[in-house]
């Protein structure tokens, strides 16, 4: 009302090593750095003054040869259903704040079948129904809960995960 706030199209970002991802799991942890092109999460927080609504998610995968000691930066992320593991499908996504749970989800809802000519965040994303609104300077859980018994199994490839949250943000004027 102040008129000291802008709005601006948001794509808050983070990437995850899941190779060993079992039970509930946590994506972003609060030792987190914020790294271009990996995480645009400080610790696990938004940065002071923005706070973001969010309506839509992509989550991408990716993965590579152990060997070649892949970093999350090197990988090429898809939201192809073809290319996650049953394990994955079958996790959901959890974000929460402050306690509370705001958005809970398989895995399976964020991926697609269809290959697109489309840039990506029009149709490889799910569009939410109910906005999820994160608060600046508080910190935000990105986890996976997995079936009991099944997780990801390493073996001689490293798992990442994408997780992209699209919507609007509010800056500084």
């Amino acid at each position: 009302m102040a008129r000291k706030v802008r709005f601006m199209d948001s794509d808050i970002s983070h990437t995850a090593n899941i190779s060993e991802a079992g039970g509930i799991y946590d994506l972003l942890r609060s030792i987190n750095d914020k790294v271009v092109g990996i995480s645009d999460f400080d610790s696990n927080k938004l940065e002071p003054g923005v706070n973001a609504g969010i309506g839509r998610i992509k989550l991408g995968y990716g993965k590579a040869a152990t060997a070649g000691k892949p970093t999350a930066d090197s990988i090429n992320y898809s939201s192809d259903i073809s290319v996650f593991p049953v394990e994955l499908l079958r996790a959901k996504l959890i974000v929460k704040q402050d306690n509370k749970t705001l958005c809970r989800l398989p895995v399976e809802r964020f991926t697609h079948g269809a290959k697109s000519q489309k840039v990506q965040g029009e149709e490889d994303v799910l569009h939410l129904n109910t906005p999820i609104l994160l608060v600046e300077s508080k910190p935000v859980e990105i986890q996976l809960e997995f079936n009991p018994g099944a997780g990801i199994t390493a073996g001689d490839d490293t798992h990442f995960i994408q997780v992209r949250l699209m919507g609007t943000e509010t800056a500084a004027r």
